[in-house]
């Protein structure tokens, strides 16, 4: 594999066994699957349901492995079982086709950058949610879904932002206001919210 994948194993059976794991960073110890030691039984039992149920995989074979890309389309697959020749040649005709995506790196990066930006929005502070909500998808290679991710907490940033421009509007003294309205037209500018901030500066006059 390569840090630009992730791996997903999904298998219905529970006769595996279990066995403990001391992660190497943490030192905290849990339980796994004696066969699939990153993940626990219910992980696989639960990928493969989702897989049969929801994913749109016609298994014909056991096993059967898929490589797909971020929005699920299946670029390659494997019948049964296969050599380790067969699977890098599949995962490379896999590659040609899906390109270089993100890496690993790029990825901790953006989820890094989404976190704190979900904590600014939480203490109120929509400039920097804003910015680190854009940050994030301006990682190289970021995926449509993380666009998508990014777009719709970007939504919440808007939404939050109209509040405050309405409370702005509200306020007695006019110059009060515009000096409000022009804080958030500055610190979200690009969003519905600025738009809405410059329009009520212009009606005050």
């Amino acid at each position: 594999m390569n840090e630009s994948a992730v791996c997903l194993t999904g298998h219905s059976g529970r006769d595996h066994g279990t066995i403990d794991v001391v992660d190497p960073k943490t030192k905290a110890k849990s339980t796994r699957c004696k066969k699939f030691p990153s993940i626990t039984c219910d992980d696989h039992e639960s990928a493969s349901g989702q897989a049969r149920s929801g994913g749109g995989f016609d298994f014909k074979y056991l096993p059967q492995s898929y490589v797909v890309d971020p929005e699920g389309k299946t670029l390659a697959d494997l019948q049964g079982a296969f050599a380790k020749k067969q699977g890098i040649e599949k995962l490379k005709e896999a590659s040609k086709k899906l390109g270089p995506g993100m890496s690993a790196p790029a990825w901790a990066k953006a989820q890094a950058a989404l976190g704190e930006g979900d904590s600014a929005l939480s203490g109120g502070d929509l400039k920097k949610a804003l910015e680190r909500y854009r940050a994030a998808v301006r990682e190289k290679g970021a995926t449509k879904a993380l666009e998508e991710s990014v777009a719709a907490k970007i939504s919440g940033v808007e939404a939050k932002g109209l509040e405050a421009v309405n409370a702005a509007k509200g306020e007695s003294d006019p110059a009060v206001a515009k000096k409000k309205l022009q804080a958030i037209a500055q610190d979200l500018a690009g969003t519905k919210a600025a738009e809405a901030a410059q329009a009520a500066i212009a009606a005050l006059g």
